[in-house]
C-alpha cells in the first residue's frame, strides 16, 4: 500500500516465487474526488432567484411595451418611426426598459436552469452518500477505485 497526505491510497497484491524478480509500476496517486454538502441548497437559491429574475423581466417588458405605446402615440410610420423631439427621449428610454427586461430574463432563465440541475443532480444531505469514485491507470492496468464511508 501507497499514500500520501491529500490523495488516494494505492494498494496492489503481487506474488512472487522465491529466487524471483518482479517489478511493480506504482501509478501517480490521485487527488479525492470531493462532494459539496451544500450544492442543494445553492440549487434552491439560484432556483428561486432566477425565477424571481424572470418574474421580474416580465413586469418589466409589461412596462416597457406600455411605455412605448404611449411614447409613439404622436409618432409617424410603420417600419420606421418619425417622431417629435418631445417624444424621442421618450421613445428612447421604452426601447432601453425593454432591452434591460430581456437581459434580466434571460440571465434569470439560466440562473434557474442551472440551479435546477445542481439541485437534482446533488446528493441528498440524509442519504448517507459517502462514495468517492476515482480512475486508476497504471502501465499495465485501467480501471476505477471506489472508496466509500460509513
Amino acid at each position: 500500500m501507497v499514500s500520501a497526505p491529500g490523495r488516494v491510497p494505492y494498494s496492489s497484491t503481487v506474488q512472487v516465487p522465491e529466487s524471483q524478480h518482479k517489478s511493480l509500476a506504482i501509478p501517480k496517486l490521485a487527488y479525492p474526488v470531493t462532494s459539496c454538502s451544500s450544492c442543494r441548497t445553492i440549487g434552491k437559491v439560484g432556483v428561486a432567484i432566477g425565477a424571481a429574475a424572470v418574474v421580474t423581466s416580465v413586469v418589466l417588458g409589461v412596462k416597457s411595451h406600455s411605455d412605448w405605446s404611449s411614447a409613439t402615440t404622436g409618432c409617424m410610420g410603420t417600419g420606421t418611426l418619425v417622431c417629435p423631439q418631445t417624444q424621442v427621449d421618450k421613445v428612447n428610454d421604452a426601447r432601453t426598459l425593454g432591452n434591460v427586461g430581456t437581459v434580466v430574463g434571460i440571465a434569470g432563465g439560466v440562473l434557474a436552469i442551472g440551479g435546477a440541475a445542481l439541485w437534482y443532480f446533488s446528493p441528498h444531505a440524509d442519504s448517507g452518500e459517502r462514495l468517492a469514485i476515482v480512475p486508476v491507470v497504471s502501465p499495465t492496468e485501467a480501471g476505477f477505485a471506489a472508496f466509500a464511508r460509513f
